[in-house]
């Protein structure tokens, strides 16, 4: 697969209570003289598509007191702590990027150092260089519950001075947020963990393999690659669930045996694996797994309730009121104005430039709708009414979780554009990907070009949404999916105001970010999925390639990669599982904090291929009779059970006998599901000669899925 550049961190590193006042002519041992501050990069290989950033700090000498740095980077401020008398600290930051490309080539990142003028150099800028030969390797592990007690083991790590095991609770859904139960440092490769209450029904151990140990100082300054940090999350299931790792395989294959008398649902998941990667899979000892053809569920009457555990906030409520009063009553004074929009097919292609001349048919406090002229006649006054109310609502509901849109035209509100030439009508929210550039004026909107070389900017914070005629759906499909186009393009906006936009075409790891938060925006302020027209968009994901097995499983699946338009409905479905499960603070930090796949297990506590398996697990098993476990639940009840709501999804029966061809796309995932096991039980063989194999989640039940 080609590599996807993405651009590397700029990290700013200020020291502060290091030095001395400039001029002290004393010393005293609450001021023992100007310290040297050396600061070295590494690598946090924490693998699965994550790399971070690791700074190592020298202090010479010690310092009395302890002493604070702030790590400026992608995301927001952070900052490191060296403790009095330390001289060596070494902290990670998984959050900011280290690694230049997304398939794991190092690449330099450049660094500005602000140093106290005691020092005597001031402002210094430096690069750190990655040393590709001393990238530590992810320790391949094992982790078992047994007695009460957690026992894991690991291969050692060539290059590794010491391992951190970290004992972390993942938690029952909606109950806590993941937790610590126990830190082991250790020179060896094992680690046993005593517990003081009952077994986690799922946990990880996270294995540390540090090249330069935090406790026994260099004698000089960190050679390259001496903060470097390798990281394995290993699996620890006590629920009737097994994720076996790539590292399970043994000579290309992995067995997993189903007890007699009982069904497995089995996911192949490529999470870093390449794109087209090859597998097979075979049931033995199994009876006829029969599988009834998917139809499309009718959602009957919905009560439309809060997201989840996610309620909009009262302040959300009064901005959204006094939104609403500031409407103009009936149409505003006639005013006209043109757009530059960019034409698209059905899934997402350019197709060029058109001016469009529009009208100004509504303003409120904080935003401004236009309507192309040759759609005005699609709307009445009350359609106007009924936008400008729930444009209200999702700005207050966006700008009170994420902030404010940017304000690039100087009035203080966002444009909305009401047109049909956006091209074939595809469920999605167009917004002004070029408006920083200056005003085009041309008649064919080939005016200046500067920013990604595009050309045609309006000049402003827009949004484009297509007309009734543009989508050719019903009024009610219609009037949801303009609805959800408010939150969704408006949360877009503020992430580029907050983040900035990636250069060049959307890398791997941005895309579920950016994807995943303008869908659940649209559910925080009540335009989501809790709409049937809405949840419509989203049956294709429910359904397989070839619905007999093989080929490509769920191609429109796709989390961390565009492959056609429904590609945002995957990404939703995802971050609603994880926010359904975790609840207000994730969804809170999620909006705040920075962006990338990595922010999923940082900001979440759930390592990407654990929360990539329990979403899956998902898709089959929510709130079904024959789940076997509460931690595939999703808890909205506007959602589930899914194959009421949506429809159900479509797995591929797996019957004893020959070995089934199998192709993953690139972050893509697979679903068999067996018939039951004889009495003297059955097995599932996966096979791969990929360089990478595929996770495999194996999930035993009794019963019947729909």
């Amino acid at each position: 697969m080609a590599s996807r550049r993405r651009s590397a961190a700029i990290a700013a590193v200020l020291a502060s209570g290091l030095l001395a006042s400039c001029g002290s002519s004393t010393s005293s041992n609450s001021n023992p003289g100007p310290s040297t501050l050396t600061l070295t990069c590494g690598s946090m290989n924490a693998g699965d598509g994550e790399a971070g950033l690791v700074v190592g700090a020298v202090i010479e000498p010690a310092r009395p007191s302890d002493v604070v740095l702030n790590v400026y980077g992608t995301g927001p401020l952070a900052t490191m702590t060296c403790k009095a008398g330390q001289r060596l600290c070494l902290e990670a930051f998984p959050e900011i990027t280290a690694w230049s490309d997304y398939r794991g080539e190092l690449g330099r990142t450049p660094f500005a150092t602000v140093v106290d003028g005691d020092v005597g150099r001031g402002l210094e800028a430096w690069a750190c260089t990655f040393d590709l030969d001393s990238v530590l390797a992810q320790p391949d592990g094992h982790a078992e519950l047994d007695a009460g007690q957690v026992r894991v083991t690991w291969k050692p790590v060539t290059g590794a001075a010491t391992y951190v095991a970290v004992l972390r609770d993942l938690g029952p859904p909606g109950v806590q947020p993941p937790r610590v139960l126990g830190t082991v440092p250790t020179s060896g490769t094992q680690a046993s963990f005593t517990l003081s209450g009952p077994a986690p029904e799922l946990a990880v151990v996270e294995i540390e393999a540090w090249a330069t140990d935090p406790a026994v100082p260099p004698v000089g300054n960190l050679a390259p690659g001496g903060a470097n940090r390798s990281v394995q999350v290993i699996p620890l299931v006590g629920a009737p669930w097994a994720l076996k790792q790539p590292s399970d395989f043994s000579s290309g294959r992995l067995d997993v045996p189903i007890p007699a008398g009982r069904r497995m649902a089995v996911i192949l998941l490529n999470v870093v694996g390449p794109d087209q990667a090859a597998a097979t899979i075979q049931a033995t000892g199994t009876a006829v797994s029969s599988v009834t053809a998917a139809t499309e569920n009718g959602p009957g009457t919905l009560v439309v309730t809060p997201f989840g555990r996610v309620h909009p906030s009262s302040e959300a409520h009064r901005l959204a009121a006094t939104d609403r009063l500031s409407t103009v009553a009936g149409l505003v004074a006639p005013g006209t104005k043109t757009f530059c929009v960019q034409r698209y097919d059905s899934v997402g292609n350019a197709l060029g430039l058109a001016r469009r001349p529009a009208t100004l048919v509504r303003e409120t406090a904080s935003g401004v709708f236009y309507v192309d002229d040759d759609n005005a006649a699609e709307f009445t006054a009350s359609d106007w009414d009924m936008l400008a109310s729930a444009w209200g609502t999702a700005f207050a509901s966006v700008t009170g979780y994420a902030g404010p849109p940017p304000d690039i035209d100087g009035n203080g509100k966002v444009l909305v554009f009401f047109t049909s030439a956006l091209g074939a009508g595809a469920f999605d929210v167009r917004i002004g990907s070029d408006e920083e550039n200056a005003l085009d004026t041309s008649p064919d909107c080939s005016g200046p070009r500067a920013r990604d070389n595009f050309a045609g900017s309006n000049h402003a914070e827009l949004i484009y949404v297509h007309s009734p005629a543009g989508l050719g759906v019903s009024a009610e499909a219609w009037r949801a999916y303009a609805e959800s186009a408010f939150p969704s393009g408006l949360q877009v906006l503020v992430d580029f105001n907050r983040f900035g936009r990636p250069a060049g075409s959307f890398e791997p790891e941005f895309w579920l970010w950016f994807n995943g938060r303008p869908a659940l925006a649209a559910t925080m302020a009540g335009f989501g999925d809790h709409l049937a027209a809405i949840r419509a968009e989203s049956l294709p994901l429910f359904q397989r390639t070839d619905p007999s097995g093989g080929g490509e499983g769920y191609p429109r699946m796709q989390l961390l990669s565009f492959r056609n338009a429904t590609s945002s409905a995957g990404a939703n479905s995802f971050i609603l599982f994880l926010a359904d499960r975790l609840g207000p603070d994730y969804v809170r930090k999620f909006f705040e904090e920075g962006t990338g796949v990595r922010q999923i297990g940082v900001l979440s506590g759930i390592p990407l291929p654990v929360a990539y398996a329990l979403w899956t697990s998902a898709l089959v098993f929510s709130n079904e009779p024959a789940s076997p476990w509460r931690g595939f639940d999703y808890t909205g009840v506007d959602w589930t059970p899914l194959h009421q709501k949506f429809q159900r999804f479509e797995y591929a029966p797996l019957n004893s006998g020959a070995a089934v061809p199998v192709t993953l796309t690139t972050n893509g995932f697979d679903v068999y599901v067996t018939g039951p096991a004889g009495p003297g039980g059955g097995s599932v063989t996966v096979a791969s000669s990929e360089a990478v194999k595929p996770y495999v989640v194996a999930i035993p039940f009794t019963g019947a899925l729909p």
